[in-house]
């Protein structure tokens, strides 16, 4: 048995993922501070301390680079949004739902801006939104108040997720003019406020027709 060429390919293959890592946390950066079309592989591969032929041995292209590092970035979303604050308290999911934003809530922002210029990420981001919703729908069902009908359900569900959404944090935090941390405050309180207000269901008005006030 040859151990030592069994410990040199160990060895190899470490070296190789942790360049591989490097590579992808300086895309993650380079992307989250560089509109798409500016980044260039040289600069990506400077930051991680490699050759630009290096990136291209490991990735191929830069849009291969760009999902690598959209998957990572995937990764560590998922260990926010897990099943544990799904199902838990709804202190510790609006602590998940305020971890998005503070953590990703630019960089997922950003993607979805340019995800046209990437070869194949249109479907990575729609599969991870997909994800995203069914695990933010599992939490907010949760925390619905008891009574409701099932039309009533899902009028609030939808409220909510509109709620969260990252355009409504840059909204409050932007537009709103309010400090990050304000915004996030004001993000919390209309989770909370959607979730516990009284019936969803709109009423029918017989003086109003299509909305307006005949």
């Amino acid at each position: 048995m040859n151990i030592r060429r069994k410990y040199d390919n160990s060895g190899r293959a470490t070296a190789a993922q942790s360049t591989r890592r490097r590579i992808v946390d300086a895309m993650i950066q380079a992307f989250r501070m560089t509109p798409y079309p500016d980044i260039r592989i040289e600069d990506v591969a400077a930051s991680a301390g490699v050759t630009a032929q290096t990136v291209f041995r490991h990735f191929g292209t830069k849009a291969a680079l760009t999902i690598a590092a959209i998957t990572a970035g995937g990764d560590e979303l998922d260990d926010i949004q897990n099943a544990e604050a799904a199902a838990g308290t709804l202190d510790a999911f609006i602590a998940a739902l305020i971890a998005t934003q503070q953590q990703f809530g630019d960089a997922l922002a950003k993607m979805w801006a340019e995800a046209h210029f990437v070869d194949g990420l249109p479907e990575v981001a729609a599969a991870g939104r997909a994800e995203y919703l069914a695990w933010l729908r599992r939490g907010i069902q949760r925390h619905l108040p008891t009574g409701l009908s099932e039309p009533e359900r899902a009028m609030r569900i939808a409220q909510v997720i509109a709620v969260c959404d990252t355009a409504s944090w840059k909204l409050l935090r932007e537009d709103g003019g309010l400090s990050p941390d304000d915004a996030l405050a004001a993000y919390a309180d209309l989770i909370r406020s959607t979730l516990r207000a009284g019936s969803a269901q709109v009423q029918p008005d017989s003086r109003h027709s299509n909305g307006f006030e005949s």
